[in-house]
């Protein structure tokens, strides 16, 4: 299928086609090397394994990248907080895996189109709930202490206003598996924020890691509480980029481009499930 590529190879093609211009040129023209932040430690979806930046994001970019022969992506791990400070002061030109917040961080802009969907819910202790225990946010949560991932930001006005009026206490600690630890076996809060998956399969590993007899403690077993709201998650660009990135907005464009080609494409749907089938733990 014949797909639209940008002006400079556009151009190239032209030169190849005419006598004597293809081999002043050169015989190709080398790809547009784009750097591309993506959180190391937000397990299954984007974390670091053997130096090499894994998860379901990242496979899914990679797979774009192949429909884009005028760039290479390049991706980096970086944690979370430091990768929205370098988007804020235009260092990185990209970042994912953010939700898509653009009035609480203006400095984003544009988001990519979706690169999947999560679905964000509470997941507390089971000995910290009471009998008559609802779920309700935030009434029955009051008094608690609720922890998310560091930088993390949860579009829910009900949820921030009980956090800012003091009736549900917040912790943050930097991953997945830490705040995991300090739920279920430290016991220093009662609930846990973040997406189903990334819940669920960074507990698997830590129910393996504590069950081998290595562990000082055990963990408590923990329960799904509360569904606050469904998210998708991007890239996001640095509000800046046209300061520091000549290529951005092309890229930005035909990376949508490609990336909805992939999605809509026969290949795509098999790929998410081989992807969840092969998880490693």
């Amino acid at each position: 299928m014949l797909r639209l590529h940008s002006l400079h190879t556009l151009v190239l093609y032209a030169c190849m086609a005419i006598p004597g211009v293809a081999s002043a040129a050169g015989e190709s023209i080398t790809p547009v090397r784009v750097t591309l932040h993506g959180d190391a430690d937000y397990f299954p979806y984007s974390y670091v394994k053997g130096n090499v930046l894994r998860g379901l994001y990242p496979e899914i970019i990679r797979k774009v990248d192949e429909r884009l022969p005028d760039y290479e992506i390049v991706l980096e791990p970086i944690p979370w907080r430091r990768g929205l400070v370098m988007l804020e002061e235009g260092e990185a030109f990209g970042l994912f895996p953010p939700y898509r917040f653009e009035a609480e961080r203006p400095y984003i802009k544009p988001y990519s189109a979706p690169l999947g969907s999560e679905n964000l819910v509470i997941v507390c202790r089971e000995d910290r709930l009471p009998s008559d225990f609802k779920g309700r946010w935030p009434e029955d949560y009051k008094g608690m202490t609720v922890s998310v991932n560091l930088g993390f930001a949860v579009q829910s006005k009900p949820f921030w206003a009980s956090i800012h009026n003091g009736s549900v206490k917040r912790a943050e600690f930097p991953s997945n598996s830490e705040n995991l630890i300090q739920l279920a076996a430290f016991g220093s809060v009662d609930c846990y924020a973040n997406d189903r998956n990334a819940i669920s399969a960074s507990y698997a590993r830590l129910v393996k890691r504590f069950g081998d007899g290595t562990a000082e403690r055990d963990l408590a077993p923990i329960r799904e509480t509360t569904v606050l709201s469904p998210q998708t998650a991007h890239i996001g660009y640095a509000a800046r980029y046209a300061e520091h990135f000549a290529y951005g907005a092309d890229f930005i464009k035909l990376f949508d481009e490609a990336l909805r080609e992939f999605q809509a494409s026969p290949e795509y749907e098999p790929f998410v499930t081989k992807f969840w089938a092969e998880l490693e733990d």
